[in-house]
């Protein structure tokens, strides 16, 4: 049995069939998959507290392809993701367009461009076989194939520009260390492979999984939250039914209760069978499950802490027992942060923000634009308050008012009021004379700035970087990384100063405390597939959050996916039941607690504007006796 498909509903004890395997095969180094970096930190501490301590390893999907590299020897050069952006931008200019032409010159084309690219090429699909199956899909249209010519062009131009930079992407790198692996089965040994925590599964990791047990002969074990027939888990019969085709015995598990706390079990157990169930029968909750209403966004987060607050000091849950999860955490998260703070609650709180929104990103993007003669007076006051640059921060408010009676409104203008009190600021010069000399010296020296604006705080010290400190060295060390990733680029690739700014403020840094004792998760619903709590909050339950809108496929739309699959023979992805895969999602997170839901929304957003609050309300607590929104405590807009 090289492929085991391990499926059952949630809570069906699917993670202790993994963790038996691996303790099992523990003489053999079985590696363990699971989707997060916080998952791996969690299940090497429960494998270590039940004995494994060597032998099996905690991986990411793609630490498993690395792994596959190094155990085959190949090790593709591969561009990273601002590289690959200059690729497709390169692309679309050397590619003549009519139809996408008003497309291509918006800000989001080259992004909307890779990720269809990553498609294609997971799937196998080189760029004269889509553009022979666009042909197909045309047929007499002349307006279907001028389009599907233009796309066509557009896939090949950046497969061109790949092979001039003698480089691979992500997805071109992946196969051809599979490929490497098929080519050398016995390269991999007989190491067993485990997946735990995945719902969905892309081409690539399909084709792993395939690779390692049909051509390898691996042992591969998948562990898949799915019953037949069951609405909560419709979003993955398909991969159910991919594996079955790669051959997978499917081994199903009954559902379990004993996992919850007695006083919960009957509720929480009730919601996992009968979630999204039609003519559920209604039972009391004893308090397992309970709702918070907020008059606006603000009060929802400070009702939402101040029940935490509650949870941890009368209760006595630990904070790392809590979970608060949201489905646009992106967004909602300083607003929350501020909230939790201000509870006095510690919270765990790891979220993507983009370095033109940090302090040192701000600062270094506003050099860029001082030294280059695009900035403004305000650009050149970003930059002087940049933490520790100035040893009297008071020198830049001093600075800003006089630019404001004297109507400076330039960098140019603002710095020589600086200049005429203070001294000059050579920084301003070595960048620009770094800008004359071409892309790839301007590079080398913003690499250099962000390190002294790193260092600047610090001036004869030696610290230990700790929580927005230790954010400051991440986002530094993201801005050198794309800095030279970018320079090592021909110049003729490279943007010009007002795009390299764009880029450094657009690169994506994961700030905030990860998961650990005595801190409160704060995260999104995907990043708690794998694990357990006590006490689970869901906030924003509300529509255009939860569910999350579905995102259209700029080019081909799952109408014209299916004609084209239909005279091709191609395989393209359907996107088409976004509702099916967020009601699995809510039906996964609703089944992580074992002591207590709680569901929170608000009525109107912090401007008045009322809100709609999302059907998902009413499919978990319309599986309850009692009205329990008409009893969800309150706190209304402005209190």
């Amino acid at each position: 049995m090289p492929l085991t498909l391990v499926t059952g509903p949630a809570n069906a004890a699917k993670a202790g069939v993994v963790l038996d395997a691996i303790r099992a095969s523990q003489d053999r180094d079985p590696l363990l998959v699971v989707p997060t970096f916080p998952d791996v930190q969690r299940y090497r501490r429960e494998l270590a507290e039940g004995g494994v301590v060597f032998g099996a390893q905690v991986l990411r999907f793609d630490w498993l392809l690395r792994e596959i590299s190094r155990r085959t020897g190949v090790r593709p050069r591969t561009l990273g993701r601002l590289a690959r952006e200059r690729a497709a931008v390169a692309a679309i200019a050397a590619t003549p367009l009519e139809r996408l032409q008003a497309a291509a010159a918006t800000d989001g084309f080259p992004a909307a461009l890779l990720r269809f690219v990553a498609e294609l090429e997971q799937g196998r699909i080189e760029p004269p076989r889509l553009i022979r199956a666009l042909r197909d899909w045309a047929a007499g249209d002349a307006d279907r194939r001028r389009y599907g010519d233009e796309v066509g062009a557009l896939y090949a131009g950046y497969r061109r520009v790949l092979e001039r930079l003698e480089r691979l992407d992500t997805e071109l790198a992946a196969t051809a260390v599979l490929d490497a692996l098929r080519l050398d089965p016995a390269a991999w040994g007989d190491t067993p492979v485990l997946l735990y925590g995945f719902d969905d599964l892309e081409p690539v990791q399909l084709d792993t999984i395939d690779t390692l047990a049909n051509v390898v002969g691996a042992e591969v074990t998948f562990a898949l939250t799915f019953e037949a027939g069951r609405e909560a888990t419709r979003a993955r019969a398909r991969t159910h039914g991919d594996l079955l085709a790669l051959g997978a015995v499917e081994r199903a598990l009954p559902p379990r209760a004993e996992h919850y706390a007695p006083a919960a079990r009957d509720a929480l157990h009730h919601l996992e069978r009968r979630l999204l169930e039609p003519r559920a029968r209604r039972i009391k909750t004893g308090g397992a499950v309970r709702a918070l209403v907020g008059g606006g966004e603000r009060a929802e987060a400070e009702l939402v802490a101040g029940e935490v607050k509650r949870l941890i000091t009368r209760e006595g849950i630990a904070p790392q027992d809590i979970a608060i999860l949201h489905r646009g955490l992106r967004e909602a998260a300083p607003l929350l942060e501020q909230a939790l703070r201000a509870a006095g609650v510690p919270a765990a709180i790891e979220r993507r923000v983009q370095a033109g929104h940090t302090a040192l990103g701000r600062a270094l993007v506003a050099l860029l634009r001082c030294a280059t003669g695009e900035g403004s007076a305000d650009d050149l006051l970003s930059w002087l308050r940049s933490p520790g640059l100035l040893e009297r921060p008071g020198f830049a408010d001093e600075l800003e008012a006089q630019c404001r009676r004297e109507g400076a409104r330039t960098a140019a203008q603002a710095r020589e009021l600086w200049e005429a009190q203070h001294w000059p600021l050579e920084t301003l010069d070595r960048v620009a004379a770094a800008a004359q000399q071409g892309p790839r010296a301007l590079c080398e020296r913003l690499a250099a700035e962000t390190a002294l604006l790193l260092a600047a705080p610090y001036r004869r010290q030696a610290r230990v970087l700790e929580g927005p400190e230790a954010d400051d060295a991440k986002v530094a060390g993201r801005l050198r990384a794309a800095l030279r990733e970018l320079g090592a680029l021909p110049e003729d690739l490279l943007p010009d100063p007002a795009g390299l700014g764009a880029a450094l403020g657009a690169v994506d840094v994961v700030v905030g405390a990860p998961p650990g004792p005595g801190r409160v998760t704060v995260a999104t619903p995907l990043a708690l597939r794998a694990r357990r709590v006590r006490v689970l909050c869901c906030m924003a339950m509300v529509e255009g959050v939860w569910p999350a809108p579905g995102r259209p496929e700029p080019f081909l739309g799952d109408e014209e996916r299916r004609q084209v699959n239909a005279v091709s023979g191609l395989r393209l992805r359907l996107h088409e039941d976004r509702l099916a895969a967020e009601r699995h999602l809510l039906y996964v997170t609703a089944s992580r607690p074992t002591d207590q839901l709680v569901l929170s929304w608000h009525d109107a957003d912090d401007d008045g504007a009322p809100v709609v609050r999302s059907q998902f309300v009413a499919d978990v607590l319309g599986l309850f006796a009692g009205d329990l929104a008409a009893k969800a405590r309150r706190r209304e807009l402005g209190a």
